[in-house]
Protein backbone atom coordinates (compact mmCIF):
# COMPACT_ATOMS: atom_id res chain seq x y z
CA UNK A 1 0.00 0.00 0.00
CA UNK A 2 1.47 3.24 -0.75
CA UNK A 3 0.80 6.82 0.47
CA UNK A 4 -1.56 8.15 -1.71
CA UNK A 5 -4.22 10.71 -0.60
CA UNK A 6 -7.78 8.99 -0.27
CA UNK A 7 -10.52 10.89 -1.14
CA UNK A 8 -14.05 11.29 0.98
CA UNK A 9 -17.23 10.66 0.00
CA UNK A 10 -17.46 14.08 -1.05
CA UNK A 11 -14.44 13.53 -3.23
CA UNK A 12 -12.23 16.10 -1.29
CA UNK A 13 -8.85 15.42 0.33
CA UNK A 14 -8.89 12.83 3.25
CA UNK A 15 -6.89 10.92 5.54
CA UNK A 16 -2.98 10.54 4.27
CA UNK A 17 -2.82 6.06 4.62
CA UNK A 18 0.38 5.12 4.06
CA UNK A 19 1.78 1.81 5.16
CA UNK A 20 2.84 2.55 9.13
CA UNK A 21 -1.02 3.48 9.71
CA UNK A 22 -2.40 0.27 7.71
CA UNK A 23 0.09 -2.00 10.19
CA UNK A 24 -1.35 0.36 13.06
CA UNK A 25 -4.92 -0.91 11.96
CA UNK A 26 -4.06 -4.62 11.50
CA UNK A 27 -2.65 -4.83 14.42
CA UNK A 28 -5.80 -2.79 16.22
CA UNK A 29 -8.01 -5.36 14.67
CA UNK A 30 -6.32 -8.41 15.63
CA UNK A 31 -5.56 -7.37 19.06
CA UNK A 32 -7.68 -11.06 20.03
CA UNK A 33 -10.40 -12.20 21.35
CA UNK A 34 -9.79 -12.19 25.32
CA UNK A 35 -11.29 -9.99 27.57
CA UNK A 36 -8.61 -10.37 30.21
CA UNK A 37 -5.71 -8.37 30.68
CA UNK A 38 -2.64 -10.73 29.30
CA UNK A 39 -0.97 -12.83 32.62
CA UNK A 40 2.47 -11.67 30.60
CA UNK A 41 3.29 -9.01 28.23
CA UNK A 42 5.87 -9.48 25.35
CA UNK A 43 6.90 -7.31 23.26
CA UNK A 44 4.38 -5.82 20.45
CA UNK A 45 1.62 -7.57 22.38
CA UNK A 46 -0.88 -5.10 21.54
CA UNK A 47 -4.03 -5.78 24.30
CA UNK A 48 -6.87 -3.47 23.20
CA UNK A 49 -9.57 -1.77 24.94
CA UNK A 50 -12.49 -4.00 25.03
CA UNK A 51 -15.73 -2.32 23.96
CA UNK A 52 -18.52 -3.43 26.76
CA UNK A 53 -21.87 -5.36 25.52
CA UNK A 54 -24.68 -3.29 26.34
CA UNK A 55 -27.25 -5.74 25.59
CA UNK A 56 -29.74 -7.74 28.42
CA UNK A 57 -27.53 -9.79 29.89
CA UNK A 58 -29.56 -11.23 33.04
CA UNK A 59 -31.09 -14.77 32.20
CA UNK A 60 -33.31 -16.59 34.60
CA UNK A 61 -32.84 -20.06 34.38
CA UNK A 62 -35.00 -20.69 37.08
CA UNK A 63 -38.74 -20.86 38.00
CA UNK A 64 -41.11 -17.55 37.23
CA UNK A 65 -44.47 -16.19 38.36
CA UNK A 66 -46.17 -18.35 36.26
CA UNK A 67 -45.78 -21.57 38.19
CA UNK A 68 -47.19 -20.50 41.35
CA UNK A 69 -50.54 -22.28 40.38
CA UNK A 70 -51.99 -23.20 43.48
CA UNK A 71 -51.16 -19.49 44.69
CA UNK A 72 -52.73 -18.08 41.57
CA UNK A 73 -55.81 -19.89 41.46
CA UNK A 74 -56.95 -19.77 45.06
CA UNK A 75 -59.56 -17.17 45.83
CA UNK A 76 -58.30 -14.75 48.51
CA UNK A 77 -60.39 -13.60 51.43
CA UNK A 78 -59.34 -10.46 54.20
CA UNK A 79 -58.86 -11.48 57.63
CA UNK A 80 -59.18 -8.93 60.49
CA UNK A 81 -57.65 -10.86 63.13
CA UNK A 82 -54.49 -13.01 63.71
CA UNK A 83 -57.26 -15.80 64.27
CA UNK A 84 -59.63 -16.10 61.81
CA UNK A 85 -62.61 -18.08 61.89
CA UNK A 86 -65.94 -19.45 59.65
CA UNK A 87 -68.73 -21.11 60.29
CA UNK A 88 -69.90 -24.31 58.50
CA UNK A 89 -72.90 -26.33 57.31
CA UNK A 90 -72.51 -30.03 58.24
CA UNK A 91 -76.18 -31.13 57.90
CA UNK A 92 -79.39 -29.37 56.54
CA UNK A 93 -80.96 -32.05 59.60
CA UNK A 94 -81.47 -35.55 60.33
CA UNK A 95 -81.34 -37.88 57.49
CA UNK A 96 -83.73 -40.36 58.60
CA UNK A 97 -87.80 -40.47 58.09
CA UNK A 98 -89.79 -39.91 55.08
CA UNK A 99 -90.73 -36.72 55.85
CA UNK A 100 -94.47 -37.46 55.49
CA UNK A 101 -97.13 -37.09 57.81
CA UNK A 102 -100.82 -37.96 59.04
CA UNK A 103 -103.59 -35.46 57.96
CA UNK A 104 -103.80 -34.36 62.39
CA UNK A 105 -100.07 -34.98 63.11
CA UNK A 106 -97.63 -32.09 63.84
CA UNK A 107 -94.14 -32.76 61.84
CA UNK A 108 -90.60 -33.95 63.47
CA UNK A 109 -88.49 -31.45 64.44
CA UNK A 110 -85.81 -30.46 61.79
CA UNK A 111 -82.54 -29.61 63.25
CA UNK A 112 -79.99 -28.38 60.98
CA UNK A 113 -75.82 -28.64 62.59
CA UNK A 114 -73.44 -25.88 61.88
CA UNK A 115 -69.72 -25.74 63.64
CA UNK A 116 -67.51 -23.32 63.89
CA UNK A 117 -63.59 -23.15 62.96
CA UNK A 118 -60.92 -21.85 64.01
CA UNK A 119 -57.84 -21.09 62.28
CA UNK A 120 -54.24 -19.07 63.64
CA UNK A 121 -52.68 -17.08 60.85
CA UNK A 122 -48.95 -18.01 59.48
CA UNK A 123 -46.15 -15.85 59.22
CA UNK A 124 -43.68 -15.73 56.51
CA UNK A 125 -40.88 -13.41 55.34
CA UNK A 126 -37.45 -13.23 53.53
CA UNK A 127 -34.89 -10.23 53.77
CA UNK A 128 -33.47 -8.71 50.74
CA UNK A 129 -31.14 -5.55 50.64
CA UNK A 130 -29.21 -3.65 48.17
CA UNK A 131 -25.40 -1.89 49.30
CA UNK A 132 -25.18 1.47 48.68
CA UNK A 133 -22.69 1.57 46.07
CA UNK A 134 -24.69 -1.01 44.10
CA UNK A 135 -27.75 1.29 44.32
CA UNK A 136 -25.57 4.49 42.82
CA UNK A 137 -24.42 1.86 40.52
CA UNK A 138 -25.78 1.69 36.40
CA UNK A 139 -26.56 -1.56 35.23
CA UNK A 140 -27.54 -3.15 32.30
CA UNK A 141 -30.17 -5.64 33.88
CA UNK A 142 -32.06 -2.62 35.62
CA UNK A 143 -32.16 -0.44 39.00
CA UNK A 144 -30.68 -2.29 42.01
CA UNK A 145 -33.49 -2.44 44.20
CA UNK A 146 -35.89 -2.98 41.81
CA UNK A 147 -34.01 -6.62 40.64
CA UNK A 148 -33.74 -7.61 44.37
CA UNK A 149 -37.49 -6.63 45.08
CA UNK A 150 -38.53 -9.14 42.40
CA UNK A 151 -35.78 -11.72 43.37
CA UNK A 152 -37.39 -11.84 47.20
CA UNK A 153 -40.44 -11.80 45.93
CA UNK A 154 -40.25 -15.03 43.89
CA UNK A 155 -38.59 -16.21 46.37
CA UNK A 156 -41.28 -15.89 49.20
CA UNK A 157 -43.91 -16.98 46.79
CA UNK A 158 -41.62 -20.56 46.02
CA UNK A 159 -41.62 -20.50 49.85
CA UNK A 160 -45.35 -19.80 50.24
CA UNK A 161 -46.41 -22.04 47.38
CA UNK A 162 -44.41 -24.96 48.75
CA UNK A 163 -46.28 -24.65 52.11
CA UNK A 164 -49.54 -24.66 50.92
CA UNK A 165 -48.67 -28.04 49.36
CA UNK A 166 -46.77 -29.61 52.01
CA UNK A 167 -46.56 -27.59 55.37
CA UNK A 168 -47.47 -29.78 58.02
CA UNK A 169 -47.83 -28.11 61.85
CA UNK A 170 -46.89 -31.17 63.61
CA UNK A 171 -43.40 -30.82 62.48
CA UNK A 172 -42.65 -27.39 63.49
CA UNK A 173 -45.39 -25.28 65.29
CA UNK A 174 -44.53 -22.44 62.85
CA UNK A 175 -45.80 -23.91 60.35
CA UNK A 176 -49.02 -23.79 58.09
CA UNK A 177 -50.79 -26.83 57.54
CA UNK A 178 -50.91 -27.03 53.99
CA UNK A 179 -52.97 -29.06 51.87
CA UNK A 180 -51.94 -32.62 52.14
CA UNK A 181 -51.24 -32.35 55.70
CA UNK A 182 -55.29 -30.57 55.58
CA UNK A 183 -56.67 -33.45 53.70
CA UNK A 184 -55.34 -36.44 55.58
CA UNK A 185 -56.21 -35.34 59.01
CA UNK A 186 -59.92 -34.02 57.76
CA UNK A 187 -60.62 -36.06 54.52
CA UNK A 188 -62.98 -38.62 54.94
CA UNK A 189 -60.96 -42.36 53.92
CA UNK A 190 -62.94 -42.63 51.05
CA UNK A 191 -62.04 -39.91 49.65
CA UNK A 192 -58.56 -40.74 50.36
CA UNK A 193 -57.00 -43.15 47.45
CA UNK A 194 -53.90 -44.67 46.99
CA UNK A 195 -52.42 -45.64 43.69
CA UNK A 196 -49.69 -47.86 44.69
CA UNK A 197 -47.16 -46.36 42.45
CA UNK A 198 -48.83 -46.99 38.93
CA UNK A 199 -49.81 -44.40 36.42
CA UNK A 200 -52.92 -41.96 36.87
CA UNK A 201 -55.62 -42.87 34.28
CA UNK A 202 -59.16 -41.12 32.86
CA UNK A 203 -61.13 -43.72 35.12
CA UNK A 204 -59.50 -42.74 38.51
CA UNK A 205 -60.68 -39.16 37.96
CA UNK A 206 -64.10 -39.92 36.21
CA UNK A 207 -64.19 -41.90 39.41
CA UNK A 208 -63.29 -40.11 41.88
CA UNK A 209 -65.49 -36.76 40.80
CA UNK A 210 -68.65 -39.74 41.21
CA UNK A 211 -67.58 -40.85 44.63
CA UNK A 212 -66.81 -36.77 45.40
CA UNK A 213 -70.11 -36.02 43.83
CA UNK A 214 -72.57 -38.88 45.70
CA UNK A 215 -74.36 -38.31 48.94
CA UNK A 216 -72.94 -37.64 51.64
CA UNK A 217 -69.95 -35.70 49.96
CA UNK A 218 -72.11 -33.70 47.32
CA UNK A 219 -68.57 -32.44 45.76
CA UNK A 220 -67.78 -30.99 42.68
CA UNK A 221 -64.23 -31.01 41.89
CA UNK A 222 -63.40 -28.57 39.35
CA UNK A 223 -59.40 -28.70 38.84
CA UNK A 224 -56.94 -31.08 39.47
CA UNK A 225 -53.45 -30.33 40.61
CA UNK A 226 -50.43 -32.86 39.95
CA UNK A 227 -46.70 -32.86 39.05
CA UNK A 228 -46.03 -32.30 35.04
CA UNK A 229 -44.26 -35.94 35.15
CA UNK A 230 -47.60 -37.60 36.42
CA UNK A 231 -49.41 -35.28 33.76
CA UNK A 232 -47.50 -36.55 30.93
CA UNK A 233 -48.06 -40.16 32.05
CA UNK A 234 -52.28 -39.23 32.05
CA UNK A 235 -51.93 -37.76 28.68
CA UNK A 236 -49.67 -41.16 27.33
CA UNK A 237 -52.50 -43.33 28.48
CA UNK A 238 -55.18 -42.01 26.42
CA UNK A 239 -54.05 -43.26 23.34
CA UNK A 240 -52.30 -46.04 21.78
CA UNK A 241 -48.50 -45.31 21.01
CA UNK A 242 -48.10 -44.56 17.51
CA UNK A 243 -52.35 -44.76 16.57
CA UNK A 244 -53.87 -42.34 15.45
CA UNK A 245 -57.73 -41.92 14.34
CA UNK A 246 -58.63 -41.23 11.26
CA UNK A 247 -59.39 -39.29 9.63
CA UNK A 248 -56.53 -37.27 11.20
CA UNK A 249 -58.04 -33.58 11.82
CA UNK A 250 -55.30 -31.25 10.69
CA UNK A 251 -53.34 -30.33 13.37
CA UNK A 252 -51.03 -28.23 10.97
CA UNK A 253 -48.14 -30.90 10.99
CA UNK A 254 -48.37 -30.82 15.16
CA UNK A 255 -48.13 -34.77 16.91
CA UNK A 256 -49.11 -35.51 20.04
CA UNK A 257 -51.86 -34.43 22.49
CA UNK A 258 -52.61 -32.10 25.20
CA UNK A 259 -54.67 -32.45 27.27
CA UNK A 260 -55.95 -29.59 29.70
CA UNK A 261 -59.50 -30.20 30.92
CA UNK A 262 -61.58 -34.00 31.50
CA UNK A 263 -65.46 -33.39 31.02
CA UNK A 264 -67.00 -35.93 34.03
CA UNK A 265 -70.37 -36.54 35.18
CA UNK A 266 -70.51 -33.28 37.78
CA UNK A 267 -68.57 -30.99 35.16
CA UNK A 268 -65.49 -30.26 33.45
CA UNK A 269 -62.07 -30.84 35.52
CA UNK A 270 -59.19 -28.46 34.76
CA UNK A 271 -55.97 -30.62 34.49
CA UNK A 272 -53.40 -27.40 36.15
CA UNK A 273 -49.34 -29.40 36.27
CA UNK A 274 -47.45 -28.25 39.24
CA UNK A 275 -43.53 -28.21 39.86
CA UNK A 276 -43.46 -28.05 43.26
CA UNK A 277 -46.11 -31.40 43.71
CA UNK A 278 -43.02 -33.51 44.49
CA UNK A 279 -43.73 -35.57 47.37
CA UNK A 280 -41.29 -38.62 46.93
CA UNK A 281 -39.17 -37.30 44.27
CA UNK A 282 -36.12 -35.33 45.74
CA UNK A 283 -33.28 -37.71 46.45
CA UNK A 284 -31.54 -37.53 49.52
CA UNK A 285 -29.20 -34.92 50.11
CA UNK A 286 -25.58 -35.08 49.96
CA UNK A 287 -24.80 -31.57 51.79
CA UNK A 288 -25.96 -29.65 54.39
CA UNK A 289 -28.40 -26.51 53.53
CA UNK A 290 -29.11 -23.87 55.25
CA UNK A 291 -27.37 -21.39 58.20
CA UNK A 292 -24.60 -23.62 59.59
CA UNK A 293 -25.08 -21.99 63.19
CA UNK A 294 -29.02 -22.85 62.94
CA UNK A 295 -29.33 -25.57 60.91
CA UNK A 296 -29.20 -29.30 62.09
CA UNK A 297 -25.94 -31.43 62.68
CA UNK A 298 -25.75 -34.88 60.96
CA UNK A 299 -28.08 -36.89 62.90
CA UNK A 300 -26.62 -40.26 64.32
CA UNK A 301 -27.90 -43.37 63.71
CA UNK A 302 -28.83 -44.87 66.61
CA UNK A 303 -30.42 -48.68 65.51
CA UNK A 304 -29.82 -48.95 61.76
CA UNK A 305 -32.95 -50.52 59.24
CA UNK A 306 -34.06 -53.44 61.26
CA UNK A 307 -36.48 -55.99 59.98
CA UNK A 308 -39.72 -57.35 62.10
CA UNK A 309 -40.98 -60.34 60.24
CA UNK A 310 -44.36 -61.17 58.89
CA UNK A 311 -47.42 -60.24 59.67
CA UNK A 312 -47.11 -56.94 61.32
CA UNK A 313 -50.36 -54.75 61.74
CA UNK A 314 -50.62 -52.43 58.85
CA UNK A 315 -47.82 -53.38 56.46
CA UNK A 316 -48.36 -52.69 52.57
CA UNK A 317 -45.53 -54.46 52.10
CA UNK A 318 -46.42 -57.02 49.63
CA UNK A 319 -45.31 -59.90 47.19
CA UNK A 320 -44.21 -57.62 44.63
CA UNK A 321 -41.98 -55.12 46.72
CA UNK A 322 -39.86 -58.09 48.40
CA UNK A 323 -36.30 -57.25 47.28
CA UNK A 324 -33.12 -55.42 48.56
CA UNK A 325 -33.66 -51.78 50.06
CA UNK A 326 -30.99 -48.65 51.61
CA UNK A 327 -32.52 -46.03 53.75
CA UNK A 328 -30.69 -42.51 53.94
CA UNK A 329 -31.92 -39.89 57.19
CA UNK A 330 -31.10 -36.44 57.13
CA UNK A 331 -32.47 -33.98 59.73
CA UNK A 332 -33.72 -30.45 59.76
CA UNK A 333 -35.45 -27.16 60.69
CA UNK A 334 -36.87 -24.39 59.79
CA UNK A 335 -32.99 -22.81 59.43
CA UNK A 336 -32.13 -25.79 57.25
CA UNK A 337 -31.43 -29.54 56.75
CA UNK A 338 -28.11 -31.82 57.13
CA UNK A 339 -26.94 -33.84 54.54
CA UNK A 340 -28.10 -37.88 54.78
CA UNK A 341 -26.59 -40.51 56.27
CA UNK A 342 -26.63 -44.15 55.55
CA UNK A 343 -29.48 -45.90 58.00
CA UNK A 344 -28.49 -49.65 57.28
CA UNK A 345 -26.44 -51.62 59.42
CA UNK A 346 -23.44 -51.49 57.82
CA UNK A 347 -24.20 -49.63 54.98
CA UNK A 348 -25.31 -52.95 53.17
CA UNK A 349 -29.03 -53.38 51.68
CA UNK A 350 -31.94 -54.73 53.37
CA UNK A 351 -33.95 -57.33 52.23
CA UNK A 352 -37.62 -56.95 53.17
CA UNK A 353 -40.55 -59.75 51.88
CA UNK A 354 -44.16 -58.90 52.12
CA UNK A 355 -45.72 -58.26 55.85
CA UNK A 356 -42.98 -57.04 57.11
CA UNK A 357 -42.13 -53.79 58.56
CA UNK A 358 -38.78 -51.55 58.91
CA UNK A 359 -37.20 -50.20 62.01
CA UNK A 360 -34.87 -47.14 62.05
CA UNK A 361 -33.67 -45.39 65.25
CA UNK A 362 -32.28 -41.68 65.11
CA UNK A 363 -30.96 -39.15 67.19
CA UNK A 364 -29.64 -35.43 66.90
CA UNK A 365 -26.32 -34.74 66.16
CA UNK A 366 -24.20 -32.07 68.60
CA UNK A 367 -25.41 -28.58 67.46
CA UNK A 368 -29.17 -27.37 66.81
CA UNK A 369 -31.89 -29.58 68.13
CA UNK A 370 -33.50 -30.70 64.64
CA UNK A 371 -37.08 -30.51 64.30
CA UNK A 372 -38.15 -33.22 61.96
CA UNK A 373 -36.01 -36.17 60.07
CA UNK A 374 -36.53 -36.88 56.67
CA UNK A 375 -35.80 -40.52 56.24
CA UNK A 376 -35.30 -41.39 52.01
CA UNK A 377 -35.50 -44.88 50.63
CA UNK A 378 -34.46 -46.32 47.55
CA UNK A 379 -36.56 -48.11 44.96
CA UNK A 380 -36.33 -51.92 44.75
CA UNK A 381 -32.71 -53.15 43.82
CA UNK A 382 -31.98 -49.36 43.33
CA UNK A 383 -29.08 -47.26 44.41
CA UNK A 384 -30.55 -43.65 44.62
CA UNK A 385 -32.87 -42.88 47.78
CA UNK A 386 -36.13 -40.34 47.67
CA UNK A 387 -38.02 -38.72 50.05
CA UNK A 388 -40.47 -41.34 51.45
CA UNK A 389 -41.58 -39.50 54.39
CA UNK A 390 -40.92 -36.75 57.50
CA UNK A 391 -41.73 -37.34 60.90
CA UNK A 392 -41.03 -35.02 64.22
CA UNK A 393 -38.32 -35.10 66.00
CA UNK A 394 -38.32 -35.67 69.70
CA UNK A 395 -37.39 -32.88 71.34
CA UNK A 396 -33.71 -32.16 72.81
CA UNK A 397 -32.56 -34.56 69.90
CA UNK A 398 -33.98 -37.62 71.50
CA UNK A 399 -33.97 -41.10 70.27
CA UNK A 400 -36.68 -40.53 67.32
CA UNK A 401 -38.14 -44.18 65.91
CA UNK A 402 -39.33 -44.29 62.18
CA UNK A 403 -41.21 -47.21 60.90
CA UNK A 404 -41.45 -48.00 57.83
CA UNK A 405 -44.42 -50.26 56.70
CA UNK A 406 -44.40 -49.15 53.02
CA UNK A 407 -47.24 -46.43 53.44
CA UNK A 408 -45.43 -44.31 51.05
CA UNK A 409 -43.27 -44.83 48.07
CA UNK A 410 -40.23 -43.71 46.53
CA UNK A 411 -40.25 -41.73 43.50
CA UNK A 412 -44.19 -40.99 43.14
CA UNK A 413 -46.18 -37.86 44.47
CA UNK A 414 -49.69 -36.84 45.50
CA UNK A 415 -52.93 -36.11 43.10
CA UNK A 416 -55.18 -33.23 44.56
CA UNK A 417 -59.15 -33.05 43.15
CA UNK A 418 -60.36 -30.11 44.58
CA UNK A 419 -63.34 -28.17 43.72
CA UNK A 420 -62.03 -24.42 43.94
CA UNK A 421 -64.60 -22.43 44.99
CA UNK A 422 -64.45 -20.24 48.01
CA UNK A 423 -67.08 -22.21 49.83
CA UNK A 424 -64.73 -25.30 49.50
CA UNK A 425 -61.50 -23.86 49.52
CA UNK A 426 -59.58 -20.58 50.35
CA UNK A 427 -56.96 -17.99 51.77
CA UNK A 428 -57.16 -15.64 54.48
CA UNK A 429 -54.81 -12.81 54.11
CA UNK A 430 -53.91 -10.35 56.91
CA UNK A 431 -53.59 -7.84 54.51
CA UNK A 432 -51.40 -8.28 51.19
CA UNK A 433 -48.18 -8.95 50.98
CA UNK A 434 -45.86 -6.05 52.28
CA UNK A 435 -42.44 -4.65 51.87
CA UNK A 436 -40.73 -3.18 54.79
CA UNK A 437 -37.82 -0.75 54.65
CA UNK A 438 -35.33 -1.74 57.63
CA UNK A 439 -33.74 0.95 59.82
CA UNK A 440 -30.27 1.79 57.73
CA UNK A 441 -27.43 1.40 60.38
CA UNK A 442 -24.69 1.21 57.24
CA UNK A 443 -24.38 1.76 53.53
CA UNK A 444 -26.99 -0.96 52.73
CA UNK A 445 -31.02 -0.65 52.25
CA UNK A 446 -32.21 -3.86 53.94
CA UNK A 447 -36.13 -4.71 53.38
CA UNK A 448 -38.48 -7.30 54.25
CA UNK A 449 -41.14 -8.78 52.33
CA UNK A 450 -43.94 -10.35 54.49
CA UNK A 451 -47.50 -11.97 53.90
CA UNK A 452 -49.43 -13.37 56.68
CA UNK A 453 -52.18 -15.78 55.48
CA UNK A 454 -53.10 -19.58 56.28
CA UNK A 455 -55.12 -22.12 54.24
CA UNK A 456 -58.32 -22.39 55.11
CA UNK A 457 -59.62 -26.22 53.95
CA UNK A 458 -63.94 -25.28 54.32
CA UNK A 459 -65.02 -28.34 53.21
CA UNK A 460 -62.73 -31.40 53.73
CA UNK A 461 -65.17 -33.74 52.13
CA UNK A 462 -65.32 -31.86 48.67
CA UNK A 463 -61.78 -32.96 47.50
CA UNK A 464 -59.84 -36.04 46.56
CA UNK A 465 -56.52 -37.11 47.28
CA UNK A 466 -54.34 -39.80 45.16
CA UNK A 467 -51.43 -40.66 46.75
CA UNK A 468 -48.03 -42.53 45.41
CA UNK A 469 -49.32 -41.65 41.60
CA UNK A 470 -46.30 -42.79 39.35
CA UNK A 471 -43.86 -41.30 37.03
CA UNK A 472 -43.94 -42.46 33.88
CA UNK A 473 -40.46 -43.44 32.51
CA UNK A 474 -39.05 -40.42 30.35
CA UNK A 475 -36.09 -40.65 28.20
CA UNK A 476 -32.45 -39.12 29.30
Amino acid sequence: MSGDIFETAGGGPGLNFGEREAEALVKALASGESTSIPVSITAGDGFALKLEDLQKTLVNVSFTEEEFQFFRRITKEGAQQTVTQYSRVVSHGDDWGSGVIAEDETPEDGSSAFERVAELIRYFGVKGGVTLPMAMSQTIEGEAMGIETSERTLDILRKVEKAMWYGDNTLDSKQMNGLRALMLAKTSSDLIIDLRGRLLNREDITGAVAKCGSEPFFGRPNEAHMNLEVLEGFMRSLYPKERIGLPAPNAGGELGLNVERLRTSRGVVNLVPSVFINDQLPSAPTVAVGTASKRPATPTITTGATRFAAPQAGSKWTVDDAGDYLWSVAAANRYGRSLAVNANVGGLALAVVAGDRVDIVVSGGVGPDPMWYEFYRTQKGGTTAYLVRRIPAVAAGGATTYVDKNEYLPKCSSVFLIENRPQAIAIRQLGPMMRILLAVTGPVFNFMLLLFMVLLLKAPNKHVLFLNAGHPTLSS
